[in-house]
């Protein structure tokens, strides 16, 4: 998987859709610039290779959660001969929902201005998706501030200010996503039940 920073600005304050964000993010694609991330070679991933979909889950401008697919490009190194998927700033490895919706959700559950239910039932998640994301995001809160600075910092603050150049910085320093969940995989459960499945990067 290869990760694209193009847009840096702040998530929450963006009047770039998710949408938007992955069009300008998949038209900026410069291909002999990234490294593989297997065997290190730099301009080797510049063989297209069959692209797949994906959902992306977002809010509208109204608020409202929806589900659309996405086509994610994916690019085979020739030196070594491995698959790569392009993946957009705005996404969530392996998950289906976009950053921005995510840190939307949380702003609400943070600021209290529902009851846990009513942010369940709203944006069509589960209790336990909803906690897995704020233990998640506290403790990738925390690997990026450093303790101190994270105790110091309020929630609602860190996520208004979040940006592209922060989730790149994230997935530099740790070589993971910013509310990728463990082991590479982010579990997500709906309302209809409580089967976890894993969603494709």
């Amino acid at each position: 998987m290869i990760r694209l920073f193009t847009l840096l600005i702040k998530f929450c304050s963006s009047n770039i859709s998710d949408p938007e964000w992955f069009s300008i993010e998949s038209e900026k694609i410069c291909i002999p610039s990234y490294k593989c991330p297997t065997c290190g070679a730099v301009g080797s991933c510049v063989d297209y290779h069959h692209p797949y979909q994906r959902d992306m889950i977002y809010h509208t401008h109204d608020g409202e959660p929806i589900r659309e697919k996405v086509s994610i490009t994916r690019v085979k190194c020739t030196s070594c001969g491995h698959t790569h998927a392009l993946i957009s700033g705005n996404l969530i490895p392996y998950g289906s929902y976009s950053i921005h919706f995510v840190l939307d959700v949380l702003m609400k559950y943070f600021l209290r201005v529902s009851t846990v239910e009513q942010i369940c039932s709203s944006e069509g998640i589960s209790h336990s998706t909803l906690y897995g994301w704020k233990k998640t995001f506290l403790k990738h809160k925390e690997l990026l501030l450093g303790i101190m600075k994270s105790m110091e910092t309020e929630r609602t603050a860190f996520i208004n200010s979040f940006s592209g150049a922060d989730a790149e910085r994230f997935r530099s320093r740790f070589c993971f996503s910013f509310l990728q969940g463990k082991k590479g995989t982010l579990y997500e459960t709906t309302n209809t039940g409580n089967n976890y499945q894993p969603s494709s990067a």
